[in-house]
């Protein structure tokens, strides 16, 4: 039991760790398909924009494109919300000026320590980063994303 559960804890950090990533790659993919076919809009100011509408048919389009599912594409996931998922709480912000967003980041941290030891942060260069330490409070912004180290 000793040798057994630190191994099952960190195997269980790993796997959350990665479908941490996976999201992440997720939202990026979102996003550029999101900005190229909105381009008037620029990105999508928040996960519930990437969603599908919740009654079926869009009522507009842009404000629920359908790119993600609905574990983050809903209301309660709107800018500035922690939506959580396999052990971390994500959220996505956009740069936005005059209704055109030319910037974004998505960021997953840890909802504890005994759920992952890194946050994860991506923008719209597409590269994801990571930082070590306990989970973050508040969302990072661009530039403190761009200043965390690029996963390998």
């Amino acid at each position: 039991a000793a040798i057994a559960i630190p191994n099952i804890l960190r195997a269980r950090i790993a796997a959350n760790e990665a479908t941490a990533v996976a999201t992440i790659r997720t939202v990026n993919v979102s996003q550029m398909t999101y900005a190229t076919t909105y381009p008037q809009r620029g990105f999508a100011p928040d996960f519930a924009s990437l969603g599908a509408y919740s009654r079926g048919t869009p009522a507009e389009p842009a404000g629920h494109a359908g790119l993600i599912d609905n574990t983050f594409g809903n209301a309660t996931c709107s800018a500035g919300m922690w939506c959580s998922k396999s052990g971390f709480r994500f959220a996505l912000s956009a740069v936005c000026k005059q209704q055109r967003c030319n910037d974004f980041v998505v960021l997953a941290t840890p909802e504890s320590s005994n759920t992952g030891e890194r946050s994860f942060c991506s923008t719209s260069d597409g590269v994801i980063r990571f930082t070590t330490g306990v989970p973050l409070a508040t969302p990072a912004g661009v530039a403190e994303c761009r200043s965390w180290r690029p996963l390998q």
